[in-house]
């Protein structure tokens, strides 16, 4: 099995991130909490000066080098890759100038040089071979030039809870079983 694991609300807290320093930066700032980010694109839950302010911090350099691991991210991922093949697969923005070397940064930190040399940074997941892609993004296949060869696990966010007909999972729940690997 090839096992894809995105990195961005799968292994890195990205949106703790983003909350993390805004509330540095602008302690009365509004943030909604966590559990009701209904959004995937949650900066556009908020007014255009607000969303400007968020956007600020996912733009600042070395913003994805810094973010914490999600709880059991990284023991999930090390324990995965028991079972087959696993590849982090993840999206680069281009608004941010250091996002790319960022993300390799942060795999060598939390994982190793080794899997820095497994992950793939993409702007179109569906051209990444697979079997099973593990992604918080409601619908990764959206927008793909191909038909991808992966079936998609949502990894549970709030934001993709309105997604049924997928199975789901975290890596604080019985991954092993959603991927039918136990």
């Amino acid at each position: 099995m090839i096992y894809l694991v995105d990195m961005d609300g799968v292994l890195a807290d990205t949106v703790g991130g983003i909350y993390k320093d805004l509330l540095k930066r602008h302690p009365n700032f509004p943030a909604i909490p966590y559990e009701q980010n209904t959004c995937w694109d949650f900066p556009s839950l908020y007014t255009e000066e607000q969303e400007k302010l968020i956007r600020e911090i996912w733009r600042q350099d070395h913003f994805f080098r810094d973010l914490e691991p999600l709880p059991g991210a990284l023991e999930g991922i090390q324990e995965l890759s028991n079972f087959g093949d696993v590849l982090i697969c993840t999206y680069p923005t281009t608004t941010n100038r250091t996002c790319m070397q960022d993300k390799y940064d942060w795999v060598k930190k939390h994982l190793s040089h080794d899997w820095a040399r497994r992950t793939i940074l993409t702007k179109d997941k569906s051209l990444v071979y697979g079997d099973m892609l593990i992604d918080d993004k409601p619908n990764p296949e959206e927008n793909g030039r191909i038909t991808p060869s992966w079936q998609h696990i949502v990894y549970d966010q709030p934001w993709n809870r309105h997604v049924k007909s997928r199975k789901r999972m975290t890596w604080q729940m019985n991954w092993k079983k959603v991927l039918e690997i136990a």
